[in-house]
């Protein structure tokens, strides 16, 4: 009997349209046993082990015998009758290939079988089993979302037969809603129309499968915020207590929530603030800001307590949220409706008074050079339970410190202990010269420890290490950024004279390059270049003459106040030109946020081609004057129908030209909307009708970028669906290339679709050492006029299983195309490769051969590719062996006579491989062959 599953848009929705589709018999009487409608069962696992998956059928045949038919769909689609009519109801099913089976059966009588009453049976719905199947949803926003926007759910499913998609979500209120029936689009777009939070969850399964846990696969449940407008401001301490040393640093970050208690994404503005305590902001020792910036939904605030607060508690107050732009766009400084509670929104830390708690231990080097005795300058001090120098006059503290390794305290005697005196009047703090050996090796490593009786923590011991510098021949260039009283950043730069090792040259002649100083200039822009660690320069230059160098060691500072979007690069050179000067780049400060430029720009993309009633997803990035991206999030974009926008729409419903929608930028300073392009948008077949255009602009701040590329709807008819290729697959020997082929681009109808130049087609390999593409894992094609076009070159490579697949690059909804090949070893070469453990012998991989002694090594027959290939036929290949230096032998015989040239090997019929040693005839030998024998 033909297969059931022949008659194409067969749902299963019923057992009976099983029935609809058997050969059409002769009535028989109503006398003969038949099985009870409904009654049939078949149960089995949803995944496979080892390999296979048994199911069971039951029916109910009250006055005879049931006779079950199993027939079972492959991960092709493909349906094949696996086991006839009988009495045994169990049917096992082996799984060798990686996705989803569908297993059906039909039932009858023993007597309906015998007399071909087919259109008797009985069935049910088709069960499955997954093999290697998956399924994975995510939102196309990575954050959260403004309540009313829309989230884009896109499915991506492995090793299911043409897949079919179901999406539902969960609103914050607990409602579950379904995107409809089964569709082969993968994605699914919702408004988020309530604020809190939304689940989401995707199912897969192929045609004909049921819908339920056999026969569709669930994905994992994923989560999406949709805030609303702020109802609240709540703080969270970093920490809840803050030394009052005027040095420790504490922080608290505001948040700006919705009733749901979700953060604000796109609010932008700030926050009023009062503090007790003199709460001061770190290092400029000005009182703290009485206002805070609201970025992102957050502000986040640092501050320093003074030491008179100690044994306190103080607190941060904000106040008073205040929008940066107004709800009717442009309008700054719009107090935000009164509803918004504070209660949360104070801060309370208690201010702990300093204590000597602790030592410490500082180097100013890190390592010094053992061509001399050498000297090092350990600090000790005593800090506070904040990790800060403790300072106040309350009694002078002593440490011992130790010394190990070659090195002393002393610059004429062996001296390994000292004790010294940390006296808060001197900002508890000792310094003593550590002396190293001339010499020496390893590293000399000092501790400290509190003299009995002292409550204080030991410090962490420091080590200097020792190495042999050699003469000066490079310079190294690090850095670290800082903040000036002016405001500005600023870059310091530490130059180091090394050696070719990398070790610094900190004394002798060549720790100044031999009385020599620095220079340093830049190719480009205006900075301010000064000599030393902190910004002094007054005027900008772009050269600097003179940087001293101290135990080689020099150190530059750079400061900029310009604004550019190229960076400059800046070269140090040793003004007597003794070594090579070092290069290093600098990053122009990004300017304030003025312009919004919507891509992709019209500069690089002409046109688009896009379907009716698709959605378009357009973004505009926040730049500086200069172009450079700035990354700042909450900033209003203001996005705008061009004049001859069509009937596009944005996402607020606006269709006509001049029409706006609001968006917000994300943390990396991009606004994305999703426009819709309607049903009835005019068409535009020969890419010469009107696009739709849109611009953006930066909140009030009229800077209208260029206008977007034009987005030109077309019919379903001119528009990819589907992928075809010429490629069959299956088997090719390795070291070959496959003929040359095409991919197609199908509508809806099967029929070809011409391309105006921008459909591109990606070509893939999934394992390129197998199959290789172009030479490599990816190439892409584009399709021509007649919707076609030429396959790059596709090489066997090497033994293994590949797929090459071709995705629409211009349409991800569009069906790609998947074929497998297996690369099997071709025809041997007429040079086998000589090897050693695997590896093949050539001028990096050298075989040692010790004096008198020998090694062995292996003949091996291959492909073109590289591949072993077995010796066929009926006699062995016998190998020519190449000449050998002077030195070295062939032995082709376990104790057989050796020769220099002229020896053979022989394969034997079926083996890959022969072994053969290198015999050394005197002294050791390495020898390297040739990459061919």
């Amino acid at each position: 009997m033909a297969s059931p599953k022949l008659l194409a848009g067969l749902t299963m929705a019923s057992s009976l349209a099983w029935m609809s589709i058997l050969p059409a018999t002769a009535v028989f009487a109503s006398s003969t046993p038949t099985v009870t409608p409904g009654s049939v069962t078949l149960s089995g696992p949803i995944q496979p082990t080892n390999g296979s998956a048994t199911f069971t059928a039951s029916a109910s045949d009250p006055n005879g015998t049931a006779e079950y038919q199993f027939w079972v769909e492959s991960p092709t689609g493909q349906w094949t009758d696996m086991q006839n009519y009988s009495t045994n109801n169990m049917f096992t099913l082996a799984t060798p290939l990686a996705g989803d089976y569908l297993v059906a059966v039909e039932v009858l009588d023993q007597a309906q079988v015998a007399a071909g009453d087919w259109s008797r049976a009985q069935t049910t719905l088709p069960d499955g089993v997954f093999n290697g199947s998956t399924l994975s949803v995510m939102s196309n926003a990575s954050g959260e979302v403004a309540q009313g926007q829309t989230v884009t759910l896109t499915a991506t499913a492995a090793n299911v037969f043409s897949p079919l998609y179901q999406f539902w979500y969960q609103e914050p209120d607990g409602t579950w809603v379904q995107s409809g029936n089964y569709q082969s689009s993968n994605t699914f777009t919702f408004t988020a129309s309530q604020a809190g939070t939304y689940k989401y969850v995707a199912y897969v399964k192929s045609p004909l499968a049921a819908n339920n846990p056999h026969g569709a696969l669930e994905s994992n449940v994923g989560t999406q915020v949709a805030y609303g407008t702020a109802t609240q401001v709540v703080v969270s301490p970093a920490t809840q207590t803050v030394v009052a040393d005027g040095q420790a640093q504490g922080q608290v970050t505001f948040t700006v929530e919705d009733s749901h208690g979700n953060r604000v994404a796109n609010f932008t503005g700030t926050l009023a603030l009062s503090n007790t305590g003199g709460l001061r902001t770190p290092g400029g020792g000005s009182l703290i800001a009485s206002e805070a910036t609201v970025a992102d939904g957050q502000a986040t605030v640092a501050f320093i307590v003074p030491s008179a607060d100690g044994g306190s508690s103080v607190s941060l107050v904000a106040g008073n949220l205040t929008t940066a732009v107004g709800s009717a766009g442009g309008v700054s400084g719009q107090s935000v409706v009164a509803n918004v509670s504070y209660s949360s929104a104070t801060a309370t830390v208690r201010a702990d008074a300093p204590a000597a708690t602790g030592l410490s231990l500082t180097s100013n080097v890190s390592g010094l050079a053992n061509n001399a005795m050498n000297t090092a300058m350990i600090t000790a001090g005593v800090v506070d339970q904040a990790g800060d120098a403790y300072t106040p006059a309350a009694k002078i503290y002593y440490a011992e410190l130790t010394l190990t390794g070659p090195g002393s305290f002393s610059a004429t005697s062996l001296v390994t202990s000292d004790v010294v005196p940390l006296d808060p009047t001197d900002a508890g703090r000792y310094t003593v010269p550590v002396y190293t050996a001339l010499n020496g090796s390893g590293a000399v490593t000092v501790s400290a420890a509190p003299v009995s009786g002292d409550p204080l923590t030991a410090a962490s011991p420091v080590s200097i290490s020792l190495y042999e510098a050699g003469v000066p021949a490079k310079l190294a260039i690090s850095s670290s950024m800082g903040v000036s009283a002016n405001g500005l950043t600023y870059t310091t730069y530490t130059v180091q004279v090394e050696d070719a090792a990398g070790n610094v040259i900190s004394t002798g002649s060549g720790s100044g390059i031999n009385g020599s100083s620095l220079a340093v200039s830049a190719n480009s822009g205006n900075l301010e270049l000064s000599s030393g660690a902190s910004p002094t320069a007054t005027a900008t230059s772009s050269a600097l003459a003179s940087i001293p160098i101290t135990n080689g060691v020099g150190q530059f500072t750079v400061e900029n106040t310009t604004y550019q979007s190229s960076p400059a690069t800046l070269t140090v050179t040793d003004t007597n030109a003794t070594i090579a000067s070092a290069a290093v780049r600098y990053t122009y400060m990004v300017g304030a946020p003025g312009y919004a430029t919507v891509t992709p720009s019209s500069s690089s993309v002409q046109s688009i081609n896009v379907l009716r009633g698709q959605h378009e997803v357009i973004q505009a990035q926040l730049t500086d004057v200069n172009g450079n991206p700035v990354a700042e999030a909450g900033q209003p974009i203001w996005f705008t129908l061009g004049p001859e926008s069509g009937e596009l729409a944005l996402p607020n419903g606006a269709a006509t030209a001049g029409d706006t929608y609001e968006g917000f930028t994300n943390a990396a300073g991009v606004a994305t909307i999703t426009a819709t392009v309607p049903q009835t948008a005019p068409l535009d077949v020969a890419g010469d009708g009107q696009p739709l255009d849109v611009s953006g602009r930066l909140g009030a701040i009229a800077n209208n970028t260029a206008v977007s590329p034009g987005y030109y709807p077309v019919d379903p008819s001119n528009y990819t669906t589907t992928l075809s290729t010429t490629l069959a697959g299956g088997r090719v020997a390795a070291g070959t290339t496959l003929p040359t082929a095409t991919v197609v681009g199908l509508n809806s109808l099967g029929a070809p679709v011409g391309s105006y130049g921008f459909d591109f087609i990606d070509v893939t390999s999934s394992n390129p050492s197998v199959l290789s593409v172009g030479g490599g894992a990816q190439a892409q094609v584009v399709l021509n006029a007649t919707g076609t076009a030429t396959v790059p070159g596709i090489t066997a490579e090497a033994t293994g299983t590949a797929t090459i697949t071709f995705t629409d690059a211009s349409e991800p909804n569009a069906q790609p195309v998947s074929v497998t090949y297996t690369v099997v070893p071709g025809s041997a070469t007429v040079f086998p490769l000589i090897e050693q453990g695997g590896h093949v012998l050539s001028g990096t991989n050298l075989v040692s051969v010790p004096a008198s002694g020998l090694a062995d090594v292996q003949v091996v027959n291959v492909d073109a590719g590289g591949n072993p290939v077995p010796v066929t036929g009926t006699a062995s290949a016998v190998i020519a062996l190449p000449a050998l230096p002077s030195g070295l032998a062939w032995e082709t015989t376990d104790g057989g006579p050796a020769a220099q040239s002229g020896a053979t090997a022989a394969i034997p019929v079926g083996s890959t491989s022969a072994s053969v040693w290198l015999v050394s005839t005197g002294t050791a030998e390495t020898y390297g062959g040739s990459d061919e024998a």
